[in-house]
């Protein structure tokens, strides 16, 4: 799977700057927390490259395009499992509000943000989950589990099962 996802970058990737860039550049702005001009000052003094703020900023975007197949692919591998655990909590970014969800199998994660709590964020992205959706209850995913419910001949609805996390 590695030289899968390896392989969708590089043919995402149409500039001068190749993965190992595209990841350290990510890697520090979001798993280090560097802003985008530390990335770039820091790119420009280990490199014999200099390296424009406005090309760091355009590796961000093509590495969000480049792992959008992998993200959809993960996604797709929890929808079609059977158990499901979910929860949201509130994020502010740069002060604006909104709410970050993660759908976890055994084995994979993924994060997903949404401006608001409300429940279209899980009705899109477990559609057609047939599992074990375990919750902290929250009115929408029970709404999300009643509605699932009440469709006659539904794949949705066959096994669906909710459970809270602190009957578990």
């Amino acid at each position: 799977m590695q030289h899968h996802i390896q392989s969708a970058i590089q043919a995402r990737m149409r500039s001068k700057y190749g993965p190992g860039i595209l990841a350290y550049a990510i890697y520090h702005n979001i798993g280090l927390k560097m802003s985008l001009e530390g990335v770039h000052e820091s790119l420009n003094r280990l490199s014999a490259s200099t390296y424009r703020l406005g090309a760091i900023n355009t590796l961000k975007t093509n590495g969000a395009k480049a792992y959008q197949d992998a993200y959809e692919r993960l996604l797709a591998k929890i929808v079609a499992g059977k158990l499901i655990h979910a929860d949201e909590t509130k994020v502010s970014v740069k002060g604006v509000d909104g709410f970050v969800w993660a759908f976890a199998s055994m084995e994979e994660v993924v994060y997903v943000y949404a401006e608001t709590r409300e429940g279209d964020t899980l009705e899109r992205c477990l559609r057609g989950f047939t599992g074990v959706l375990v919750s902290d209850f929250y009115a929408a995913v029970r709404r999300y589990c009643v509605r699932a419910a009440e469709v006659p001949d539904s794949s949705d609805a066959r096994s669906q099962r909710c459970g809270s996390e602190a009957s578990i």
